[in-house]
């Protein structure tokens, strides 16, 4: 049995609504991170993120 199922909308809606999601939760861990003096760890991401 094969099930096809058509989807009606704009593909880049689906990358945004990712790319929102991963922007709030990278935001959230800095304002954590921040506040709980842990600063040193958003330098070290920073680092290794812009190493790749």
């Amino acid at each position: 049995m094969r099930l096809d199922v058509g989807l009606v909308g704009d593909v880049g809606e689906i990358v945004r609504g990712d790319f929102l999601s991963l922007a709030f939760g990278f935001n959230l861990f800095m304002l954590k991170a921040v506040l709980s003096g842990r600063g040193d760890e958003i330098v070290e991401l920073a680092r290794t993120n812009l190493g790749r």
